[in-house]
């Protein structure tokens, strides 16, 4: 119960923001060869993004590789749009790791590797009456997400050194 409703308040949150999300598994199944049109879910409707070449063959590898759960979903930032194919702008691009756990050695080798923003959705209070449910979406580029580890590992350092 917890994870579809989880699942249900992530996709109306980021409806509500202007945003369109499509898992990994579905833009290799949805993918056409040359093309680089991609199929975003945005509340109950489909939107047909097309995004830059070079952004594609980043989003078909990471898609593609051996580990699918590298990240959860890929989004786009559509706003009202719903008709025709939106261009996409790379800026309006971002991996999303749901959940506020560590990153995992997979995703931490993709953030070296993206150069998309990457978003972490975070539910607090899931369970509760929906006025008392909390969501975060926190978008940051890469880079950000790196240095904040670094930071918190050369902390943790600092404190080993006090012992």
């Amino acid at each position: 119960m917890k994870a579809s409703l989880g699942t249900l308040y992530f996709k109306a949150s980021l409806d509500q923001k202007g945003w369109a999300h499509v898992s990994l598994g579905d833009i290799i199944g949805g993918a056409k060869p040359g093309d680089n049109t991609i199929v975003f879910e945005k509340g109950t409707r489909r939107v047909s993004v097309k995004v830059p070449a070079q952004v594609m063959r980043e989003i078909a590898a990471l898609a593609a590789s051996a580990d699918k759960s590298v990240f959860d979903y890929l989004a786009c930032r559509v706003g009202d749009r719903h008709e025709g194919t939106i261009v996409a702008n790379p800026l309006g691009l971002c991996w999303i790791k749901v959940g506020k756990g560590a990153f995992s050695n997979s995703q931490i080798d993709a953030l070296e590797k993206t150069g998309l923003h990457v978003a972490v959705f975070a539910i607090r209070n899931v369970l509760a009456a929906p006025g008392k449910v909390q969501v975060r979406l926190d978008i940051r580029a890469a880079s950000e997400w790196l240095d904040e580890m670094d930071d918190l590992r050369d902390q943790a350092e600092s404190d080993d050194d006090y012992l």
